[in-house]
């Protein structure tokens, strides 16, 4: 049955069905339910990290077919002021990690508008703060996947970005902002203690977050949590936002042979910018700052669809597969732009790059990661194909020192189907 509903989606995306599945329950359309659906398939060769193993034996590069992503959505409204959303959905459906393939709860969450200023929601959601890409927008991203910079506990505290939780919204005219506040999970993972700060294994108290953005040129929508990296042209947009994070005693660490716990704290500010650049060509531009204080020498590192099962230890830090650091006690800045050609039909041409510069506690010097790309668009993010580029840095234990030393990438070749 999934097979064929997967089937089925596909065909009516690369058909150029591109209205909202939407049904309205009363005469004044008030009231509605709606459907959306969407996946996202790769295919790729992955020069794996150092130690990397698969099927118990070392090895050195990989191959593979996988279903990145895949959502199931239901929304709607009894009223103007009352809706709700769900979703189902899971990630990194493979032949090795086949427990995947069933769809779990992502959203469960209703909101009560008062005005356009002010709305109020609660349940499982993606409502966060700190920057534009603490809760991205899967479906309509310039790369291959999200960005990982704002991410620092994805994945611990959260369940794929959500949380249970209660957050309030709302739009007075050009200014924009929410505010969320959650009870984090806690981590299923209990890490060796040392004096390097590790995610905890006890759920934190709760965690607050807000993100603040003003408008200069056209004003986004605020229906969803998630923020799209580009209106593929839609809209001229030139955003400036700023946020914060906090929740407390997310991480520990030994301190002689004490236990000491630490907050994770974060600050961004980032910009956004898309709009018509020369005739007909649509220029995307994003850039953001992140401070992280997340304990001594806390990095994290995430290793997306990752293909290893596991790693044997070796003088670099780098864990399995692709994994990378990402983010980390210390600093980061930002870039990602992107250049689309509109061609016949709905049918555009994008080329993208994005680079990472950070500056961790843990790590002398600078760490750079980046990755370059094209997108061929059939039907806007509905049917497009994306080819990507990937180079992440390995970082080698020296003593004491940790500092980059070589590097690794992949080619993803994905396509994506959307609807509704």
């Amino acid at each position: 049955m999934t097979k064929f509903l997967v089937a089925v989606l596909l065909i009516a995306s690369h058909l150029g069905i591109s209205q909202k599945i939407k049904y309205t329950l009363n005469h004044d359309k008030a009231s509605y339910v709606g459907f959306a659906a969407s996946g996202q398939f790769w295919t790729r060769y992955v020069d794996l990290n150092p130690g990397s193993t698969i099927d118990e034996a070392i090895t050195t590069d990989f191959w593979d077919i996988s279903m990145r992503r895949y959502r199931l959505k239901v929304y709607g409204q009894w009223n103007e002021q009352t809706s709700f959303v769900m979703s189902f959905g899971n990630n990194n459906v493979r032949p090795t990690n086949r427990t995947n393939e069933y769809p779990k709860l992502l959203d469960a969450y209703i909101t009560y508008k008062f005005s356009d200023a002010f709305s109020v929601g609660a349940g499982k959601n993606a409502w966060t703060g700190l920057s534009r890409y603490a809760a991205s927008a899967t479906s309509s991203a310039l790369s291959v996947d999200i960005q990982y910079m704002a991410l620092p506990l994805l994945n611990y505290s959260d369940d794929f970005m959500r949380k249970i939780g209660v957050f309030a919204k709302g739009q007075l005219k050009r200014f924009d902002y929410r505010i969320a506040f959650a009870k984090p999970y806690g981590n299923a993972v209990n890490p060796t203690i040392s004096k390097v700060a590790t995610v905890a294994p006890e759920a934190s108290a709760f965690q607050i977050s807000g993100y603040f953005k003003f408008h200069l040129l056209d004003v986004e929508s605020q229906v969803s949590p998630f923020a799209p990296a580009t209106y593929l042209g839609d809209k001229n947009l030139l955003t400036i936002g700023a946020g914060f994070f906090h929740e407390p005693e997310a991480t520990r660490y030994l301190s002689g042979l004490d236990t000491v716990y630490h907050s994770a704290t974060s600050f961004a500010m980032d910009l956004f910018y898309e709009r018509p650049f020369i005739r007909d060509v649509i220029l995307t531009f994003y850039t953001g700052y992140f401070y992280h204080n997340l304990g001594p020498d806390f990095l994290r590192q995430i290793g997306p669809n990752n293909p290893a099962e596991g790693v044997i230890t070796s003088n670099y830090l780098n864990s399995k597969g692709n994994s990378r650091v990402v983010a980390g006690s210390g600093s980061i800045v930002f870039f990602q732009g992107a250049l689309l050609k509109p061609l016949s039909g709905d049918k555009a041409t994008q080329v993208y790059g994005s680079l990472e510069n950070a500056n961790f506690d843990a790590i002398h010097g600078r760490t750079i990661q980046w990755e370059s790309g094209l997108n061929y668009l059939l039907n806007g993010h509905r049917s497009k194909f994306t080819l990507g580029y990937q180079s992440w840095p390995l970082v080698k234990q020296q003593g004491e020192i940790n500092k980059s030393a070589g590097r690794r990438q992949a080619v993803i070749l994905q396509y994506q189907f959307k609807i509704g």
